[in-house]
C-alpha cells in the first residue's frame, strides 16, 4: 500500500437513534436499581460499531507484533522479545495461558525479531500457525545514528498490520485486540510520540525514561529534521511492530471492527494511526493506561484498573469483560 494514498474516509459510528433504542432496551430488560455504569457504555459502544442493538463478539483475536530495535546500541537493554514469543508459542506465558482460556485466538507476528524461530520445535510444532513469519529485518537501525527504516521498509510493516487484520475479517471475526511483545524497550515509542506531538518525554508516559535515555531521546530528535508527517516520523524513530499496529489500526476502522489497545506501543500506534485517518479512534473500546497524557489527548477511556506489565493480559481482560457486558444485552 502506498502510505500517502490510503484513500477511505472512515465512517461515524454515531447514531443516536441506535443509542437510545439499546439504552431502552437495557433499561426495560434488566430488572435492576442499580445502574450499569461503564458497562453500558461499552455495550452501547460495541453496538455502534457493529451497527446493531444486539451485539457480540465473534472470534476475539490477539495480533501481538514482535520486533527488536537498533537502539538497543546504545547499551540500552536488549528487548525480550523472542523469549516471550518462546513462551508464547510453548504455552507457557501468561497471555498464551489467558487467550486459551477466554477462547481468544492468538497470532504473533515476527516482523524483526533478532531470532530465526524457524529454528525452533515450537514454530513447526504448531505448524506456523501461532507464529507468523514476515520478518523484514533483524531489528531496525539506531535511530541515533540513521533514520529507523526505509520507506519500503515502512511500507511492508503497514502492509503486514492491514493483512493481520484482514486475516481476522475473513475468519468472521469483528474483535482485535492489537498489543506488542517489546515491553523492554519502549524508548521507540515515545521518541515517535514526541516528535509528533512535539511534547516533552516526562509527560508523555508513567514509563519514566532515566537520564541515559532522556539523553538519547534528545540526541535522536536533534539529529534528524522536524516533520509533522507521520509517516516520515516512523521511517525515522518508529520500531516495525509500530508501524503494523497503525496498519491494523486503521484498516480495523476501515472493516468497522471492535478495536482494543492494550500497551504503550499500541498506545502510541494508536495516536499516529489518529493523525493519519482522523475517527479512528472511535472503533476503540479501551485502551491501556500506560499514559494518561496519551488518553487524554485522544479522549479515550481505560477500563481495566491499572497497566500490567505483560502486553496481552489488559487485553485479555478487557475481552472478557467486553464479552460480559454484552451478556447483559443478549440474554
Amino acid at each position: 500500500m502506498r502510505l500517502n494514498k490510503i484513500d477511505f474516509t472512515v465512517n461515524d459510528i454515531s447514531d443516536l437513534e441506535l443509542e437510545k433504542k439499546i439504552r431502552k432496551s437495557l433499561r426495560s430488560d434488566i430488572t435492576t436499581s442499580v445502574s450499569l455504569g461503564y458497562l453500558e457504555n461499552i455495550i452501547v459502544h460495541c453496538g455502534l460499531i457493529l451497527k446493531t442493538q444486539s451485539p457480540q463478539l465473534k472470534k476475539p483475536a490477539l495480533l501481538m507484533f514482535a520486533a527488536d530495535h537498533g537502539i538497543a546500541e546504545n547499551n540500552f537493554p536488549a528487548t525480550k522479545s523472542y523469549l516471550k514469543t518462546l513462551g508464547s508459542l510453548q504455552g507457557t506465558s501468561p497471555v498464551s495461558i489467558l487467550c486459551n482460556q477466554n477462547n481468544v485466538a492468538l497470532r504473533i507476528i515476527d516482523l524483526g525479531v533478532n531470532f530465526n524461530f524457524e529454528s525452533s520445535f515450537s514454530f513447526w510444532y504448531h505448524h506456523g500457525k501461532l507464529l507468523s513469519s514476515k520478518k523484514i529485518a533483524f531489528s531496525t537501525r539506531n535511530f541515533t545514528q540513521f533514520p529507523a527504516m526505509t520507506s519500503r521498509q515502512c511500507e511492508q510493516a503497514f502492509d503486514t498490520g492491514v493483512n493481520a487484520v484482514l486475516r481476522v475479517k475473513r475468519n468472521n471475526g469483528n474483535v482485535v485486540a492489537l498489543s506488542s511483545l517489546n515491553s523492554d524497550n519502549h524508548i521507540s515509542a515515545i521518541t515517535v510520540a514526541s516528535a509528533l506531538l512535539e511534547e516533552d518525554t516526562e509527560i508523555l508516559t508513567e514509563k519514566a525514561l532515566n537520564d541515559e535515555q532522556k539523553k538519547l531521546v534528545s540526541r535522536a530528535l536533534n539529529k534528524h529534521p522536524k516533520t509533522h508527517d507521520p509517516f516520515t516520523i516512523l521511517t525515522l524513530f518508529g520500531g516495525f511492530e509500530t508501524v503494523a499496529l497503525c496498519g491494523a489500526i486503521i484498516e480495523a476502522a476501515r472493516q468497522q471492527m471492535i478495536i482494543i489497545i492494550d500497551g504503550l506501543t499500541a498506545l502510541v500506534a494508536l495516536t499516529v494511526a489518529e493523525t493519519i485517518k482522523p475517527g479512528v479512534k472511535k472503533y476503540c473500546v479501551s485502551v491501556g493506561t500506560e499514559s494518561h497524557f496519551l488518553r487524554k489527548n485522544l479522549n479515550l477511556k481505560a477500563y481495566t484498573p491499572e497497566s500490567i506489565e505483560e502486553e496481552g493480559i489488559n487485553a485479555n481482560l478487557m475481552i472478557s469483560l467486553v464479552r460480559s457486558a454484552l451478556s447483559l444485552n443478549n440474554r
